[in-house]
């Protein structure tokens, strides 16, 4: 990632918040944001995408787990998908604990999804995604 980019918007979904706290805090430190979020329960996650979709030239940067009790990860990147104005304006990181050869095939194949990082979130983790982001951009 350029030093010089930086998101309007990261959003951290995972329906455990000490998990969102611990990775917002990590987040914070680590990749720059004019604002950061967390979402315990996806729907309400896709309702704020949805309402920050309606301003033009906003980035943002989503952090997605996969297993929810509302709805999983992949039911809330099929629901991002009928988005309107959607997935040129945003890009979507699956944040896992699932070690399921599946779950991270069929994550790294929605085209959506720009990459997939085993959870825990660390700082290490995001240093290196930050090294590669650009090129993750570019190959999507």
């Amino acid at each position: 990632m350029k030093d010089n980019l930086v998101f309007d918007h990261i959003i951290l979904i995972d329906d455990d918040s000490i998990i969102n706290h611990v990775h917002e805090l990590l987040v914070k430190k680590n990749i720059p944001a004019k604002n950061i979020k967390s979402y315990l329960n996806p729907l309400n996650a896709i309702i704020a995408i949805q309402n920050l979709l309606q301003q033009k030239g906003l980035k943002i940067l989503v952090f997605l787990d996969l297993n929810m009790p509302e709805i999983t990860g992949f039911e809330f990147l099929d629901k991002a998908a009928e988005l309107e104005n959607n997935s040129k304006l945003f890009d979507i990181i699956i944040v896992s604990s699932s070690i399921d050869s599946n779950d991270i095939s069929r994550g790294k194949k929605h085209p959506l999804v720009r990459t997939y990082i085993p959870k825990p979130i660390t700082s290490e983790k995001l240093i290196k995604l930050k090294e590669n982001y650009s090129q993750l951009v570019i190959e999507h």
